[in-house]
């Protein structure tokens, strides 16, 4: 099978989105060779009128890099790219799109000007016809399939992220605690990755506000990943735990230190969309051993802590509830407990969970269209 892996977006950044695609990228290429795999995405671009001029060229530049190609399946991540959909159309290949989010949904929530979210609505526009015109769609979680296959009407699957256990692996905690300066008595729970509305993370800073949790002075509570924005300063105003702490974005070696340092890895979510989406913080957490805490019944959280038992779940939309759970987690976990998941999530992330076996599952989707090209 012969791919052509398509993003019109940076891949060297270390969001959620950019990191999830170059480890699929990774693994499609490790799987598939380096003749058989084409991965494109665009450059780094900084103000309004470079992202837009941006998106021209890179879609000029795309499909000038696939006119020697034929016999090749496309999937591709991106607004919409006239020119280089023209040329795929004359080729008569066969393209597979990747659906994230309901698109509309997400501008309210970003950090965009005015003039900014009114582009972005109309460039909803083209978003939906891309997909109309795509002949299949990967959609990231069984909320989004359900919703839209009625609307496209298109062969489709859900695949939620992988884990990256090469990068993302257990080491010694009394070790990297020291490298990073936390105290060995901390009972530490993280919470790693984009600081974000719809992740949930001021639930968390009202848990760790609870007057229960903030008599026991043993306890913290670590946010990694914070951008400096409007956001981030409401949620630090919100603190009323000094043992509470919230810290810029770091690299991905040190996000693996943090994870390890770690006692319990958090994963709440704020339902304010359609799907709450696949965490891949989850992937990096058990990759590393550690025990989750996640939002209870809710599929691409509690499904999977269920299915590989990763951990456990609380509803963290009740502060009370759960910070009564998480003193009963702390309280009631055995040594015994924290070594089954230390062994048992490592396992998981390899054998279970890996981008390589999430791709397996996207080959045997895209074998459909193989009789096509």
């Amino acid at each position: 099978m012969d791919i052509v892996y398509i993003v019109d977006f940076s891949v060297t950044g270390n969001s959620g989105k950019q990191k999830a695609t170059r480890e699929k990228a990774s693994a499609l290429s490790n799987t598939l060779g380096i003749n058989n795999f084409i991965f494109i995405s665009d450059k780094p671009r900084e103000g309004l009128l470079s992202k837009i001029f941006g998106k021209l060229i890179f879609d000029i530049t795309t499909a000038i890099k696939l006119l020697p190609y034929n016999n090749f399946i496309v999937v591709q991540r991106v607004l919409f790219l006239p020119i280089t959909r023209f040329i795929l159309f004359l080729k008569k290949s066969q393209v597979v799109s990747e659906y994230h989010a309901d698109f509309r949904e997400e501008i309210p929530h970003l950090n965009k000007s005015v003039l900014q979210k009114q582009l972005l609505y109309g460039a909803a526009f083209f978003h939906n016809f891309n997909f109309k015109i795509s002949h299949g769609i990967i959609y990231n979680h069984p909320i989004l399939k359900a919703k839209f296959d009625s609307i496209y009407n298109k062969p489709s699957i859900y695949s939620y992220n992988g884990s990256n256990y090469k990068e993302y692996y257990p080491l010694s905690k009394s070790r990297v605690r020291n490298d990073l300066n936390i105290e060995s008595e901390r009972i530490m729970f993280l919470f790693l990755g984009s600081v974000s509305k719809w992740h949930g993370v001021d639930y968390l800073i009202d848990i760790f506000n609870m007057p229960e949790i903030k008599a026991k002075k043993n306890i913290w509570l670590y946010i990694v990943g914070a951008s400096d924005n409007r956001f981030t300063s409401e949620l630090r105003k919100r603190i009323s735990n000094d043992q509470t702490v919230i810290l810029p974005q770091v690299d991905t070696s040190t996000a693996n230190r943090y994870i390890n340092s770690c006692d319990y890895c958090l994963l709440p979510v704020k339902q304010i969309r359609t799907s709450p989406g696949s965490p891949l913080k989850l992937y990096d957490y058990i990759a590393c051993g550690k025990p989750v805490i996640t939002q209870e019944n809710l599929l691409g959280y509690s499904d999977e802590i269920n299915r590989y038992k990763l951990g456990f779940t609380t509803d963290f939309t009740n502060d009370r509830k759960a910070s009564k759970d998480i003193l009963s987690i702390i309280d009631n976990t055995t040594d015994e407990e924290i070594e089954f998941f230390n062994q048992n999530n490592r396992a998981v992330s390899i054998n279970e969970v890996s981008w390589v076996k999430r791709m397996g599952y996207w080959f045997q989707f895209l074998k459909e269209f193989e009789k096509f090209r």
